[in-house]
This record gives structure tokens, sequence and C-alpha cells, in this order.
């Protein structure tokens, strides 16, 4: 009677045993789970068109400041 018993949980211990590692086994190959991907931007609006920049008008060189007339000295 005490080697049934022996036996029995023998296999029930032995059962859970090995249903805790081919769990556990199952769990470290699984793939992890990532976020979903980033859903991409809508495509930017057409711009119209810029009309060129017109060119910088040439500006005349500043005259020359005249000397100063020397002061008398009386």
């Amino acid at each position: 009677m005490k080697v049934k018993q022996l036996a029995a949980k023998a296999i029930v211990v032995g059962g859970l045993g090995l249903t805790a590692i081919s769990l556990g086994a199952g769990v470290a190959n699984a793939d992890p789970v990532y976020p979903p991907p980033v859903p991409t931007p809508p495509p930017a609006a057409a711009v119209p068109d810029v009309p060129a920049v017109p060119e910088v008008p040439q500006i005349p060189a500043i005259p020359a400041i005249p000397p100063i007339p020397p002061i008398p000295q009386p």
C-alpha cells in the first residue's frame, strides 16, 4: 500500500514539474510583443510656384565729404 501511494505521489509531482518546465520553455521561446508600427504622415500639400527673388539694384557710392576749411587766426 505504501508503495502505491509513493508511486502515485511521484507521478503527480512529476506531472506538475514537467508541466511547469514545458510552460516555462514555451514562454521563453515566444516572440516578444512589439508595439504596432508608427503610421506614416500624410504627403505634404503641393507648394505653389514661388516667384524668383529680384536682383538687388546697384546703389551709387556715397559722395566724399569735403574737407573742413581752416579757421582764420587773428
